[in-house]
């Protein structure tokens, strides 16, 4: 019989479960500075774009992840929340 594993059963759980959301953050914001350095494609719908649809998405699901994570991880008293705002 297996049984299954959750990462809140693993050692230091809530630890890793930070990790692996503030890895959500950290890729799209990474992602959203790459977007940035790429020109938009002016159209005739919008000739003055400064960013492309690709950055801006990127950019939204950064905040979304932020958001989750503050909701999730804000309440934290040892040190987490304070060391991820610190970043």
């Amino acid at each position: 019989m297996t049984r299954q594993t959750t990462v809140k059963d693993a050692f230091f759980g809530s630890y890793l479960q930070f990790e692996l959301e503030f890895d959500k953050v950290a890729y799209y914001a990474l992602l959203t500075l790459i977007y940035q350095t790429v020109p938009p494609v002016r159209s005739a719908s919008d000739p003055a774009a400064v960013y492309s649809p690709e950055c801006v998405d990127a950019a939204r699901k950064c905040l979304q992840y932020h958001r989750e994570m503050f909701l999730k991880f804000g309440h934290e008293t040892d040190g987490l929340w304070r060391g991820y705002i610190e970043w």
